[in-house]
C-alpha cells in the first residue's frame, strides 16, 4: 500500500517498534532530556557517509483529514516498516510531528505520505512541505507514537466550544520567509508601550523553552502550555493593540493558531498586522544562520537575531542556533543550558539544571552556600559514602518549596499521596524565571 516503508536502511538496526496504543512511555514516565545532543555511538559510526548517520524531520500541516484513525494505523505501520521513530500527533484539522531514523527510513516515511492516496488533500500538503531536515541521532524516541488527537497543538479551553478557525479569518496572517522575518526583526526594540517602536516580536512558545533561547526584544509568553496563551493575552488585552506583531516558535505549528487568535480579537484589541516566522526557529536556523543542516542555505548569514538554542521536544533537550547560554540554573544560579524535571517525584516541571546540582550540590545551596563549586561536590560525594540511599534522595533541584516539602513528607512517610499543586504554578514565579539573571529572593 502507499504507507509502506523500506526498513534496515544505512547498515543501521531499526531503532524499535511502535508504541502500544499510541503512547511513547508508560503513564507517569517522564521524559529524558539532553541525552543525545552529539548523537550516539550508532550514528557518529556511519556520520561520515553521506547517507549514513541518522535524521530528524520536522513537520506539520494544516488540512482536512477525512479520517485520522485509519491515517495514524497507516503511519504506525510505516513507521514500524521504516525503522522510523517519533511522537507524530492526528487530527481532522492535520498532523503535527517528529520523527527520526536512518536517512532511507525517513526518505520512505515522507514517500508515504506524499502518495497516500486515501488522503489526497493530506498528501498534497505534505508534497508542500518543509520538512525542515536535520542531520542528528536515529535514537531521539524509544519508539513511534502516533495518536489520534482533538488538536494537533491543544490551543482551545477544553471547557469551551469556541475554536479558532485557522484560514477563516478577519484580518490576513502574513508568513514570512526567515530572510524577510529577520530584515523585519530587526524593527523590534521590546516595548509594547509608549513612544517605542511599532513592532513587536513575540515568542509564543512555553515559559522554559525561552529560558534556552529567543529572540533579541522578544516578549516572551510566561505560560506552561500553549493553551494558557489566550488567557496570559487576556490579562493585559490591549498590550498589542495598533502592533505589527511578528510571532515565532519552534517550527510554526503554533503561529498558526496563536496568530488565528490575534487577529480574530475585535477591532479594539486587534494588533494593526499579524505575522509568523515561516517554518519557525528551525527554519531560521537553516536559512539565516546557515546551521550544518540538510540544504542548509548557502548565502545564510553568520549574524543571527535569535540567540541561545531551540528548544525541542525530543532527548536533544535543545539544538544550538548560537553558542551563547542565556539560562540559570534554577539550583545555583549559575548559567547552563541544561534541562532536567524537577526533583520531586511525580512533578513535570522542567527546569534548567546544571551538572552539580544534578548531582546532589543543591542540598549545600539550601544551607547558605550560593554558587556550585568543586568544594560543594567532594563535599557532596563524601555525604553519598556515609549514606547512599539519603544523598540519592536530594539528587536535582526542586522546582519550589511545596515539591521539596512533599517529597520530604513522602520519603518519611513512605506513603504516595496525591500531589498538591505547585507553587511555582503561576504567572509570577514564571516571569521570575525568564529574568537574565536568578533573583537573590523569591518573593
Amino acid at each position: 500500500g502507499a504507507m509502506a516503508g523500506a526498513g534496515g536502511a544505512d547498515g543501521l538496526p531499526a531503532p524499535s517498534s511502535v508504541a502500544v496504543g499510541g503512547r511513547r512511555l508508560p503513564k507517569g514516565e517522564r521524559d529524558r532530556f539532553g541525552i543525545a545532543r552529539e548523537g550516539c555511538a550508532k550514528c557518529a559510526a556511519h556520520a561520515s557517509d553521506p547517507r549514513g548517520g541518522g535524521v530528524v524531520i520536522l513537520f506539520y500541516a494544516y488540512v482536512r483529514v477525512s479520517d485520522p484513525d485509519a491515517l495514524a494505523a497507516r503511519l504506525r505501520a510505516a513507521c514500524d516498516a521504516a525503522g522510523v521513530t517519533g511522537k507524530i500527533r492526528v487530527a481532522a484539522e492535520g498532523i503535527n510531528g517528529t520523527a527520526a531514523g536512518p536517512t532511507e527510513g525517513v526518505d520512505a516515511l515522507i514517500a508515504a505520505l506524499e502518495s497516500d492516496a486515501r488522503e489526497p488533500e493530506m498528501a498534497s500538503a505534505c508534497g508542500r512541505m518543509d520538512w525542515k531536515r536535520q542531520r542528528g541521532c536515529a535514537h531521539l524516541f524509544d519508539a513511534a507514537s502516533v495518536r489520534v488527537v482533538p488538536e494537533i497543538v491543544p490551543f482551545d479551553d477544553a471547557n469551551t466550544c469556541v475554536r479558532v478557525p485557522v484560514g477563516t479569518l478577519p484580518a490576513p496572517v502574513e508568513r514570512l520567509e526567515p530572510l524577510a522575518f529577520h530584515a523585519e526583526a530587526k524593527r523590534a526594540d521590546g516595548t509594547t508601550e509608549g513612544t517605542g517602536s511599532d513592532v513587536v516580536l513575540l515568542d509564543v512558545r512555553n515559559w522554559y523553552e525561552s529560558r534556552v533561547g529567543y529572540f533579541e526584544n522578544a516578549v516572551r509568553a510566561p505560560i506552561r502550555r500553549f493553551s494558557q496563551l489566550r488567557e496570559w493575552l487576556d490579562k493585559d488585552p490591549f498590550r498589542f493593540t495598533g502592533k505589527r506583531v511578528l510571532a515565532y516558535c519552534t517550527g510554526g505549528v503554533r503561529c498558526e493558531k496563536a496568530c488565528a487568535y490575534l487577529t480574530s480579537l475585535d477591532a479594539a484589541r486587534r494588533p494593526r498586522s499579524v505575522a509568523q516566522l515561516s517554518g519557525g526557529v528551525a527554519a531560521y536556523a537553516r536559512d539565516v544562520v546557515g546551521l550544518p543542516e540538510e540544504k542548509a542555505n548557502p548565502k545564510a548569514s553568520t549574524t543571527s537575531l535569535f540567540v541561545g538554542s531551540n528548544f525541542v521536544f525530543d532527548a536533544r533537550g535543545a539544538t544550538k542556533v548560537t553558542n551563547d547560554v542565556l539560562g540559570w540554573c534554577d539550583g545555583c544560579g549559575s548559567r547552563t543550558d541544561k534541562i532536567d524535571h524537577c526533583a520531586s517525584y511525580g512533578c513535570h516541571t522542567l527546569l534548567l539544571v546544571c551538572d552539580l546540582c544534578a548531582a546532589g550540590s543543591h542540598r549545600m545551596l539550601s544551607e547558605g552556600k550560593e554558587t556550585c563549586t568543586e568544594t560543594l561536590m567532594n563535599a557532596s560525594e563524601e555525604k553519598e559514602k556515609r549514606n547512599p540511599r539519603r544523598n540519592e534522595a536530594h539528587k536535582g533541584v526542586f522546582c519550589c518549596v511545596s515539591c521539596e516539602a512533599q517529597d520530604a513528607e513522602r520519603r518519611e512517610t513512605r506513603r504516595f499521596k496525591r500531589r498538591r499543586p505547585c507553587d511555582c504554578d503561576g504567572y509570577a514565579a514564571r516571569e521570575r524565571r525568564l529574568l537574565p539573571e536568578k533573583p537573590t529572593t523569591e518573593g
